[in-house]
């Protein structure tokens, strides 16, 4: 399955409002949820966006989306520039930082990922799938700088990465299903077998087209249950890929035990 590895910016498509979890209660907050999608296409966006744009990347009226907004930033998460169109606020950074030191999941996957960028020369990643797409924690290889490796792409359509075919290919089949709906149905049959084989094999291997050519890709799963994935870009596939799996396997082993 041949695709273009390329960042997919929400802040010029229509943001898709989140569906409801499978396993949600029968009353589940709308407000809340309403609130969180707005919080989350600020977060997405290239620029501050007025109330109505918003509203209509949500789906939501323009009102609903001008109340929410200023909830927002009542609360610190969101503020006004001087056209007053919302952007992320310092609540919001500081929480963003907050969640990080206290996951700990970068400060003990770290030192794993740069360990396997030096011993494969590979580009590194760790991903989360978030509902079709992937958001990568960390990008880069040996010479990337920690602060450039950390979160230095936006979110990736899921059937354009190696992490996100491992991530959805582990989803409960409701989970899945939901997720592969954000796909376009063109894509929706390739992209279900190539999970089925990720299924069969135990990691998926994608295959890239870039400016500076075709490169691969190959990732598994991190943690019981699994949280993450991990992967490495710029494999050659004129060699074996039995160490190269076996090495993301360990690294990812390393992560989920110290995670744990």
């Amino acid at each position: 399955m041949q695709v273009t590895h390329k960042n997919t910016a929400l802040a010029k498509t229509p943001a898709r409002k989140p569906a409801t979890s499978p396993t949600a209660g029968s009353q589940p907050n709308q407000s809340l949820i309403d609130g969180l999608a707005c919080l989350e296409a600020l977060a997405v966006a290239d620029e501050a966006v007025g109330c109505r744009d918003l509203g209509r990347r949500l789906g939501i009226h323009h009102v609903r989306a001008n109340r929410l907004l200023k909830s927002l930033a009542e609360a610190g998460f969101a503020e006004q520039d001087s056209q007053r169109r919302y952007r992320p606020g310092p609540g919001f950074h500081v929480l963003a930082v907050l969640a990080m030191h206290g996951s700990g999941l970068i400060r003990r996957a770290l030192p794993h990922l740069q360990q396997l960028a030096r011993d494969t020369g590979a580009t590194v990643a760790l991903g989360m799938l978030w509902r079709a797409q992937v958001c990568y924690l960390f990008h880069g290889d040996a010479n990337t700088p920690s602060a450039e490796a950390l979160g230095r792409t936006r979110l990736i359509a899921a059937e354009d990465s190696s992490i996100g075919h491992v991530l959805l290919a582990a989803q409960p089949d409701p989970a899945r299903a939901a997720a592969l709906a954000e796909v376009p149905a063109t894509r929706q049959r390739a992209l279900n077998l190539a999970l089925k084989a990720v299924k069969r094999d135990g990691y998926a291997c994608l295959e890239h087209a870039s400016g500076n050519g075709p490169h691969h890709s190959i990732a598994v799963t991190v943690g019981s249950p699994i949280f993450a994935g991990i992967a490495a870009t710029g494999v050659n596939l004129d060699r074996p890929l039995a160490p190269i799996v076996a090495r993301l396997i360990a690294t990812a082993a390393a992560i989920s035990q110290e995670h744990a």
